[in-house]
């Protein structure tokens, strides 16, 4: 069987001979069949057969090759949408002693069960923070059916071992994201956040990406809702207003600049390419990336 490898996973793994500046600290791999699902944003949309995923290129290798060279990094397995999946990802993780999140559309509860006996973690994408934007932007899927799945999986997996990716920069508000990063938490689901990426023929080619100071203020929301942290937001026409608490005790944290979600996850360059302007760090940030950060705060 051939899988997927992501570029800088293949790199790490031995199975490219290429250079690199940071190396993913998970091994992502990703599923190989057409996809039907008809997400405007993504290049794999509508059975595209494209190599790409985001900004991300996953060239393909054979299986036990891959397994030969893996050690002991998390591997997390992203999903089309086909028929054959389910038993796709039953054969990719046979034979995988690690630790292992899946990242898929919503599978049954009989299938969530059945995987919960081999793998850690699952993840199941709103990418949009509402329901409008949902229907509009993911016409394959059904709003309310994800968030059925989401506490399904929550049942079976446990508490705060499901994932549910979102998108910044589709058409949504500040309070709309803030709003659904709160009801995932408050539902024991770890959020993700992406900067939206604009690729190359998918529908969505010609929109903008998001506004680096919408990036920060919500992954400093993000921050403050995932760590417990009593944040009593306000909003006006849409836009953050207020946080709730003194920010100055917070903006200087680099780790509210780097990839949130899954442990061990730093998906590099997954929203930008080296030497643009990076919005979730694949590492911490030194000092002089952190006096670029907060110029954003003044």
């Amino acid at each position: 069987m051939n899988v997927r490898v992501s570029y800088g996973s293949a790199i790490k793994l031995g199975l490219l001979k290429k250079k690199i500046d940071c190396l993913p600290t998970t091994i992502y791999l990703m599923t190989k069949g057409f996809c039907t699902g008809r997400c405007l944003f993504c290049a794999q949309a509508n059975n595209s057969g494209s190599q790409m995923l985001s900004r991300v290129i996953w060239p393909e290798f054979a299986l036990e090759d891959l397994l030969k060279n893996l050690k002991n990094e998390r591997v997390c397995i992203q999903c089309l949408n086909y028929k054959a999946l389910f038993d796709d990802v039953l054969t990719i993780v046979e034979d995988i002693n690690n630790k292992i999140s899946v990242s898929a559309q919503p599978f049954s509860e009989e299938e969530l069960k059945t995987l919960s006996k081999k793998i850690e973690r699952v993840g199941i994408s709103l990418d949009c923070a509402n329901k409008d934007l949902f229907e509009k932007i993911k016409p394959t899927y059904s709003w309310n059916g994800h968030w059925k799945k989401l506490e399904k999986a929550v049942e079976v997996f446990g508490e705060f071992m499901v994932t549910s990716h979102l998108i910044v920069g589709l058409g949504e508000t500040e309070e709309d994201m803030v709003k659904v990063i709160q009801r995932l938490h408050s539902k024991k689901i770890r959020p993700s956040l992406f900067a939206f990426t604009p690729l190359k023929g998918t529908p969505l080619e010609t929109k903008e990406r998001p506004s680096l100071k919408k990036y920060r203020k919500l992954q400093l929301a993000y921050h403050l809702i995932t760590e417990d942290i009593s944040a009593k937001f306000k909003f006006k026409n849409g836009n953050i207003t207020e946080f709730g608490v003194k920010i100055e005790d917070f903006i200087e944290n680099p780790v509210i600049y780097t990839t949130r979600g899954c442990p061990q996850c730093n998906r590099p360059y997954f929203n930008e390419s080296p030497g643009e302007t990076i919005y979730n760090y694949p590492y911490i940030p030194d000092k002089k990336e952190m006096e670029q950060i907060l110029k954003v705060w003044e």
